[in-house]
């Protein structure tokens, strides 16, 4: 059951919000009419099946009412408000990458992120782009939208005709392409008499992508560190890194038997390989087409933090970029010493303290803290 101090510190956060949102509104979905919404107070969805006609109604209902989480449909429908889902009818649906850290990083997970480990994030959404999207899809830039979660993570939207009538079995192929799920690796290997063919670092797909890393990975890497990542005892990678050079002249002719090992010992070094070099994300988000995703331009009831659209990942830094609040005072009870990096390094000792606005939001949001008063 949700307590007095709990229930004040909520109403507050919602007052917060309803402050930003009459300042500065939401950039609605496109087809909003076309679109489910959900909202949350106590969990990140306690009812859906909404809809709205146009982004004034979207607004006001914001202001009025103010849910601390506010997602939407990647799908379209015929009748976004019916229940139940059956009754819908759905019409398509945009495609949806999801990344959190905690599909990442047991170690980054919990507590408050850091720089850090939200940079871990930001290295698979730059993957799946830049070697999934664009090189073997076939998307544009202009295809694909990144936005910041608001909390620990990215989204990727992808609103193209292509993917529109895409069912969830197509959705499910796509992940376990860019994630390398069930990859059957000996597909990439062939006998041909005494010989084995694979394929050359610079072939396109999965193929050029294994044998590019495993040359990386045995030129380049330290001993040890090599022998980790494709998973083989000391005795065999002794054979592959004494004839190092044969093994590389070899593949980049579509040579793979130069180094005597056996095909399930090169099953083993790809099956290492393709892990190491698919995507992490939460795959059930993409595949499921009724799956409802954190509203753009909203904020995020767990932090305070704008959902924002990214246009320069390289430069973005969420714990900087994504804070809407100001910085006049405020008087909060901190119920625990904190440290954690927000505009900033922050350390905060427990116990009544004086904070700027976007740290004590930010703070009554993770449950760390509730407000006193405004100085």
């Amino acid at each position: 059951m949700i307590t007095l101090e709990e229930l004040n510190a909520k109403t507050w956060l919602r007052e917060k919000f309803r402050e930003y949102y009459a300042k500065e509104g939401v950039e609605p979905p496109p087809m909003i009419w076309q679109r489910e919404f959900g909202v949350g107070n106590e969990k990140k969805i306690d009812y859906r099946h909404m809809s709205f006609r146009d982004d004034k109604e979207l607004l006001g209902y914001l202001r009025s009412t103010t849910p601390l989480y506010i997602s939407y449909s990647a799908g379209y429908y015929k009748f976004p408000s019916a229940t139940p889902m059956e009754k819908k009818g759905m019409l398509g649906a945009d495609l949806i990458f999801d990344f959190d850290l905690g599909d990442i990083s047991d170690t980054c997970s919990s507590g408050f992120p850091t720089v850090e480990c939200l940079g871990l994030v930001k290295n698979e959404v730059v993957k799946l782009i830049e070697e999934f999207l664009i090189p073997d899809f076939g998307f544009s830039k202009d295809d694909i939208l990144v936005f910041f979660s608001g909390s620990k993570g990215y989204h990727i939207h992808i609103r193209n005709d292509l993917v529109f009538d895409l069912d969830q079995r197509a959705r499910k192929e796509l992940v376990d392409y860019v994630s390398a799920a069930g990859m059957n690796v000996r597909f990439f290997l062939r006998r041909e008499g005494k010989s084995l063919h694979g394929p050359l670092p610079s072939s396109n797909g999965w193929g050029g992508r294994l044998a590019k890393e495993l040359v990386k990975v045995i030129s380049e890497y330290p001993p040890e560190k090599a022998r980790n990542i494709l998973g083989v005892s000391k005795s065999v990678f002794q054979k592959i890194s004494t004839r190092r050079g044969e093994l590389v002249d070899g593949m980049n002719r579509g040579l793979w038997d130069l180094v005597p090992v056996s095909m399930a010992t090169w099953e083993v070094m790809l099956s290492s390989l393709a892990l190491r070099l698919g995507v992490k994300l939460d795959r059930n988000v993409t595949i499921d087409m009724s799956r409802l995703i954190r509203l753009p331009t909203s904020l995020h009831g767990s932090s305070g933090l704008l959902v924002e659209r990214v246009k320069n990942l390289d430069k973005f830094n969420p714990l900087e970029d994504a804070i809407v609040f100001g910085r006049k005072y405020i008087r909060l009870h901190v119920k625990r010493n904190l440290e954690f990096y927000l505009g900033g390094e922050q350390k905060i000792e427990a116990g009544e303290v004086e904070l700027p606005e976007f740290v004590a939001v930010y703070i009554v949001a993770k449950g760390e803290g509730e407000p006193i008063g405004e100085l």
